[in-house]
């Protein structure tokens, strides 16, 4: 509303029926040039929110009898520097410089964020994909041009895995109940995490697993059954899987009669820190091994008796070998 220094009453210059809780800039003609004026604004208290008027400013016609057009605010200063950054396969980093209070972004036209900061991380992207991110600064109820920046995903990585490579060779040291199995394994791309045997005889249909170490790969089973076919193959499992190697079989030796017996003692038995070997034939071979089949000692007897060292060897159960010719014996020795 408005009147000049000669009326008594004010004259309604403009009307708004759309409330707002913004500023709103506007305009309005007053109709005698050159004189003073009051101007009043005059609002509505409604649900505690008030009114407030700020920033008169009054224009001259200009020489023609036309008004001068006020000039537009400033609007809000537009994101500066705006940049892709820490770019990956689905993730990537978006920054700007300004000074606004917040700030809306969007990617690709989609519906805008509202930001407080200069920062923005987009993840679950698609890898080797084209983006466009958006940013405008918000102030007091403006909102400045968008700018953008565009960006394209790193492609994805593909990891080749190699397998290892398994390799199962000829039994060994093949006697009436016992044979040493052997194979060569060679590490792929992932680590290896159980390697061994697996064995059956050749009629059987479950086979038996036992663990072997190293690249060059031995274990020897006992308790095998005189003059029967057995199959084995060599094995190495990592997190992709187990490979299997070739299937390899042998045959046990005959069994033994009396005139092929050697006779052995071994005493102490359970032995401290040793162990003597008495056997009856001169020339024989002795082989230590575990109750995995890790061969421990193989060594020439020279004479009737050996003195077996056992001060290196963990608690348990171990098997001695007597080997003369083709004849075997077979015994237990318990290491305390």
């Amino acid at each position: 509303k408005y009147r000049t220094n000669s009326s008594e009453t004010f004259t309604t210059l403009k009307t708004y029926t759309t409330a707002s809780n913004q500023w709103r800039t506007d305009s309005i003609a007053l109709p005698n040039p050159s004189s003073t004026y009051q101007i009043m604004f005059e609002g509505i208290l409604h649900y505690g929110y008030g009114v407030a008027l700020d920033a008169i400013s009054v224009y001259d016609a200009d020489e023609e009898g036309g008004g001068v057009v006020p000039p537009t605010p400033d609007p809000c200063d537009a994101p500066t520097a705006l940049a892709a950054n820490n770019i990956t396969e689905t993730t990537a980093d978006i920054t700007w410089t300004g000074t606004a209070t917040s700030y809306e972004v969007r990617l690709d036209g989609g519906v805008a964020e509202a930001v407080s900061g200069t920062t923005k991380q987009y993840t679950g992207l698609t890898p080797n994909t084209a983006y466009t991110v958006e940013v405008r600064a918000v102030c007091e109820g403006q909102t400045s041009d968008w700018v953008s920046v565009q960006f394209t995903t790193l492609e994805e990585e593909v990891v080749v895995v190699t397998p290892p490579t398994v390799a199962t060779l000829a039994a060994s040291e093949i006697t009436h109940e016992s044979a040493t199995l052997n194979a060569t394994v060679t590490a792929g791309s992932e680590e290896i995490t159980a390697q061994g045997f697996m064995y059956k005889a050749t009629a059987a249909a479950e086979w038996t697993t036992i663990a072997a170490t190293g690249e060059n790969m031995t274990a020897t089973v006992e308790g095998l059954e005189a003059e029967m076919a057995y199959e084995y193959k060599a094995f190495a499992t990592t997190a992709s899987g187990t490979v299997e190697g070739e299937v390899m079989s042998f045959t046990t030796l005959a069994g033994l009669n009396d005139a092929e017996t050697i006779n052995a003692m071994i005493y102490p038995n359970p032995a401290d820190d040793k162990a003597i070997i008495s056997v009856s034939v001169a020339g024989a071979k002795i082989v230590v091994s575990d109750m995995q089949g890790r061969i421990l000692l193989s060594d020439d007897m020279n004479e009737s008796t050996y003195e077996l060292n056992t001060s290196n060897y963990a608690a348990g159960v171990y098997y001695i070998r007597i080997i003369s010719g083709n004849t075997v014996n077979t015994q237990k020795l318990i290491v305390k």
